[in-house]
């Protein structure tokens, strides 16, 4: 179901030198790279993907959903690369609620740089401002020490714990809940430029 707040135009944001815009061709190889990094794979979930050609569908699904008005997900660039790092983004979004699920990956090569944190609160400054929502939830697996650290900074509280919630490779997995509502969000000190590619 379309949701009539995310725009026409992709919202590009910017911070620190780090760029939010939105996923595109030149981003395969890295998310090709990223989908075959064992260490990355066991604490986001995601499936490796080996051809080329199915992570070209993969973007091509993620401009898709942003067209459908269905999800927002963003490429990760921090100052000096061309191509993304990680995504990040929203999804699904319905017109019947102010809440969404946010979801992060970075390329192993890049982690601790503070990159993640950082475009965390941008998109937070994004759902909270322009989206109009009230309330942003994320699953972490609970082996996920890195992403947990990361949404604890940016004032995300913990919910709860769903004890083998989800199943990566016929193991079971705990994931732990976390939220942030509009309420609790101070936003940060500098808010995130916000541009749209046309």
């Amino acid at each position: 179901m379309a949701c009539s707040r995310i725009p026409d135009q992709f919202p590009v944001l910017e911070r620190d030198g780090l760029v939010l815009r939105q996923l595109d061709a030149i981003d395969g190889d890295r998310w090709h790279q990223r989908l075959n990094d064992p260490e990355g794979l066991a604490l986001s979930g995601d499936e490796p993907v080996e051809s080329r050609k199915a992570v070209e569908q993969l973007i091509a699904d993620v401009r898709q959903a942003f067209i459908d008005k269905v999800r927002l997900r963003w490429a990760i660039l921090p100052p000096g690369e061309v191509a993304s790092v990680g995504s990040i983004g929203f999804g699904p979004m319905e017109e019947d609620t102010r809440e969404c699920a946010l979801g992060i990956s970075i390329g192993s090569a890049w982690w601790n740089h503070g990159w993640g944190s950082l475009a965390v609160e941008m998109v937070l400054d994004y759902a909270f401002g322009p989206l109009g929502l009230e309330r942003v939830v994320a699953e972490i697996w609970s082996e996920n020490p890195r992403s947990r650290r990361v949404a604890e900074r940016v004032g995300f509280r913990h919910v709860r714990r769903s004890l083998a919630h989800e199943e990566y490779r016929g193991e079971p997995r705990d994931v732990d809940i976390f939220e942030i509502t509009a309420a609790d969000w101070p936003g940060s000190s500098v808010a995130a430029e916000v541009a749209y590619d046309s």
